[in-house]
């Protein structure tokens, strides 16, 4: 049986007069039938292809158009790849929640971030395991289940590490899912990208800058997110401490996603 892809190619074909069919209409069929099922199971998880979806006419109700054609090409690939071109046309994909950091110079990572998921194409190229191919434009990954590292507590009131410390009444998992929802941050370049790092302002003092007596309070945190692979799928294990609007400034940010994290705290409800 030939895959989704060859099916819609040959009816590109088809419909463009370069090639002929016995029965173009029960190709057409076959090739909806199979679009259907994917996006049943997608929209489930992603409702907003619905507008696409309904773009794309049943069998035999009208001739088809190269625009419709380009419409089933979005859903072959995997679903994630679905959704990461859905939200590249309709132009809903942020240029300052990410940016990538390669040789000194920052460049925005186009990212979209929605209920708990960050979701980017990763930028370093994929080199296949089995065969010498490159996936030059890399993947799109989802970046989701953000979990507490309960064992990294450097930075808990209780610790007499030196370092920056959380105020006793805060609550350390409520900020650092909030940064993760929330932050702007960067992703560096190399073999591969398993880490960012989120920060995030809230509109009032979530910490001290360090553990010295009559240490200076502060209102920023950083997150550390690390992207691991778990029995199913991946997870995401994130950590995160109080840190000085020195240290946000001397980090690798974009000057205007500084500005932006300044300007724009978070209102934590008491």
């Amino acid at each position: 049986m030939k895959s989704l892809r060859r099916k819609i190619s040959l009816l590109e074909k088809v419909v463009g007069c370069e090639r002929e069919h016995p029965h173009p209409e029960e190709l057409y069929q076959q090739i909806y039938s199979q679009l259907e099922k994917k996006y049943d199971r997608i929209s489930n998880r992603f409702p907003e292809l619905n507008s696409i979806w309904h773009s794309i006419p049943y069998p035999e109700s009208e001739q088809l158009t190269e625009e419709e054609i380009e419409l089933m090409k979005m859903f072959v690939g995997r679903d994630i790849d679905v959704i990461f071109s859905y939200l590249e046309r309709e132009s809903k994909l942020d240029l300052d929640i990410l940016r990538l950091v390669k040789d000194g110079e920052t460049t925005p990572l186009p990212t979209f971030r929605k209920n708990g998921e960050i979701i980017f194409r990763n930028p370093v190229p994929r080199i296949g395991k089995k065969r010498a191919t490159t996936n030059k434009e890399g993947l799109v990954q989802v970046w989701t289940r953000p979990e507490i590292n309960h064992k990294y507590k450097k930075h808990t009131p209780s610790s007499r590490i030196p370092a920056s410390k959380y105020f006793a009444d805060v609550n350390r998992d409520c900020i650092e899912l909030i940064a993760f929802n929330q932050g702007l941050g960067i992703v560096k370049n190399g073999n591969q990208i398993t880490r960012c790092l989120l920060y995030l302002a809230f509109n009032q003092n979530i910490g001290y800058v360090d553990s010295k007596p009559n240490s200076p309070k502060t209102n920023l945190v950083r997150l550390q997110v690390d992207r691991s692979p778990k029995s199913k799928g991946y997870f995401c294990s994130i950590h995160g401490n109080p840190i000085s609007e020195n240290e946000l400034r001397r980090s690798c940010l974009d000057k205007t996603q500084i500005e932006k994290i300044i300007s724009n705290p978070y209102k934590l409800v008491k």
